[in-house]
């Protein structure tokens, strides 16, 4: 990649930060990147359920930028995706084994 510098305002040793925009999606679905887990072999969120236990749902993932990942299949929009359980509802396996 080459910087024009018609002004020769540029030497060697110069320091810069800069920001690439490598491309922009727009209407698309998001969710927060810390929504998404693993559950066995596949990748999703949980949902809340009126009058029910959240449930997992599994979602194909496109781009992360920052703290926001696109959703490119899984979800519709209208969900309600769960950062946290709420109190009581999350199933935990006992620990079983040792000593």
């Amino acid at each position: 990649m080459a910087v024009a510098d018609s002004q020769k305002l540029l030497s060697q040793g110069m320091n810069v930060i800069t920001d690439f925009q490598a491309g922009q999606l727009n209407q698309v679905l998001i969710v927060p990147t810390a929504a998404i887990v693993q559950e066995k072999t596949a990748q999703g969120v949980y949902v809340a359920k009126p009058g029910g236990d959240p449930v997992f749902t599994p979602i194909v993932v496109g781009m992360t930028v920052n703290n926001k990942t696109e959703v490119k299949s899984g979800l519709t929009g209208n969900e309600r995706v769960l950062l946290s359980f709420p109190a009581g509802t999350r199933k935990v396996t006992p620990i079983t084994g040792g000593g």
